[in-house]
Protein backbone atom coordinates (compact mmCIF):
# COMPACT_ATOMS: atom_id res chain seq x y z
CA UNK A 1 0.00 0.00 0.00
CA UNK A 2 2.91 2.11 0.88
CA UNK A 3 4.65 1.93 -2.60
CA UNK A 4 1.44 2.40 -4.04
CA UNK A 5 1.15 5.95 -2.71
CA UNK A 6 4.52 6.57 -3.05
CA UNK A 7 4.26 5.23 -6.99
CA UNK A 8 1.05 7.86 -7.15
CA UNK A 9 2.89 11.00 -5.84
CA UNK A 10 5.61 10.39 -8.00
CA UNK A 11 3.01 10.29 -11.15
CA UNK A 12 1.51 13.41 -9.90
CA UNK A 13 4.36 15.72 -9.74
CA UNK A 14 5.75 14.36 -12.83
CA UNK A 15 2.09 15.54 -14.26
CA UNK A 16 2.71 18.76 -12.51
CA UNK A 17 5.92 19.91 -13.65
CA UNK A 18 4.83 18.74 -17.61
CA UNK A 19 1.75 20.91 -17.17
CA UNK A 20 3.62 23.78 -16.01
CA UNK A 21 6.16 23.77 -19.02
CA UNK A 22 3.55 23.44 -21.69
CA UNK A 23 2.05 26.48 -20.27
CA UNK A 24 5.14 28.27 -20.05
CA UNK A 25 5.41 27.99 -16.09
CA UNK A 26 8.83 25.85 -16.14
CA UNK A 27 11.75 27.62 -16.39
CA UNK A 28 12.88 31.29 -18.43
CA UNK A 29 10.98 32.37 -21.44
CA UNK A 30 13.05 31.71 -24.45
CA UNK A 31 14.38 35.84 -25.61
CA UNK A 32 12.76 36.50 -28.79
CA UNK A 33 15.51 37.18 -31.59
CA UNK A 34 15.10 39.91 -34.36
CA UNK A 35 11.59 39.58 -35.45
CA UNK A 36 12.90 40.77 -38.88
CA UNK A 37 15.28 37.84 -39.44
CA UNK A 38 13.71 34.41 -39.46
CA UNK A 39 17.23 32.61 -41.39
CA UNK A 40 20.94 32.60 -41.27
CA UNK A 41 22.28 34.28 -44.00
CA UNK A 42 25.68 32.21 -43.86
CA UNK A 43 25.42 30.54 -46.92
CA UNK A 44 25.62 33.99 -48.49
CA UNK A 45 28.26 35.22 -46.40
CA UNK A 46 31.00 32.01 -48.05
CA UNK A 47 32.78 34.98 -49.10
CA UNK A 48 34.28 36.31 -46.15
CA UNK A 49 36.49 32.52 -45.63
CA UNK A 50 39.78 33.11 -45.50
CA UNK A 51 39.55 37.43 -44.88
CA UNK A 52 40.92 38.34 -42.04
CA UNK A 53 38.43 40.00 -38.87
CA UNK A 54 39.60 43.00 -39.12
CA UNK A 55 39.44 44.03 -42.74
CA UNK A 56 35.45 43.41 -42.48
CA UNK A 57 33.10 45.93 -40.99
CA UNK A 58 31.53 43.67 -38.66
CA UNK A 59 28.94 46.51 -38.09
CA UNK A 60 27.34 45.80 -41.16
CA UNK A 61 26.99 42.18 -41.03
CA UNK A 62 23.60 40.92 -40.45
CA UNK A 63 21.93 40.55 -36.89
CA UNK A 64 22.03 38.49 -35.10
CA UNK A 65 25.79 37.14 -35.17
CA UNK A 66 28.43 36.37 -33.29
CA UNK A 67 32.42 36.01 -33.80
CA UNK A 68 34.30 33.26 -32.02
CA UNK A 69 38.13 33.93 -32.28
CA UNK A 70 40.27 30.30 -32.25
CA UNK A 71 40.05 28.48 -28.81
CA UNK A 72 37.44 30.72 -27.41
CA UNK A 73 34.56 28.56 -25.62
CA UNK A 74 30.88 29.32 -26.58
CA UNK A 75 27.55 28.72 -25.67
CA UNK A 76 26.29 25.75 -26.70
CA UNK A 77 22.05 27.09 -26.99
CA UNK A 78 21.10 26.88 -31.04
CA UNK A 79 19.48 29.69 -32.30
CA UNK A 80 18.90 29.10 -36.09
CA UNK A 81 18.73 32.68 -36.86
CA UNK A 82 22.00 33.52 -35.55
CA UNK A 83 25.38 33.46 -37.76
CA UNK A 84 28.44 32.24 -36.18
CA UNK A 85 32.04 33.46 -37.57
CA UNK A 86 34.72 31.43 -36.28
CA UNK A 87 38.40 32.60 -36.98
CA UNK A 88 41.21 30.64 -37.03
CA UNK A 89 44.99 31.32 -35.19
CA UNK A 90 45.59 33.94 -37.73
CA UNK A 91 42.35 36.11 -37.30
CA UNK A 92 41.30 34.84 -40.50
CA UNK A 93 37.71 33.47 -41.13
CA UNK A 94 37.40 30.23 -41.12
CA UNK A 95 34.35 28.70 -41.37
CA UNK A 96 30.90 30.79 -41.12
CA UNK A 97 27.90 28.83 -39.71
CA UNK A 98 24.24 29.29 -38.46
CA UNK A 99 23.84 28.27 -34.51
Amino acid sequence: MKQRAVAIGIIAIVAACSSAQETGMGGPAPVPSDPGMTECPAAQLSYLVGQRIGEIDTQSLPQPHRVVPHGMAVTMEFRGERTTIWLDEQDRVERVICG
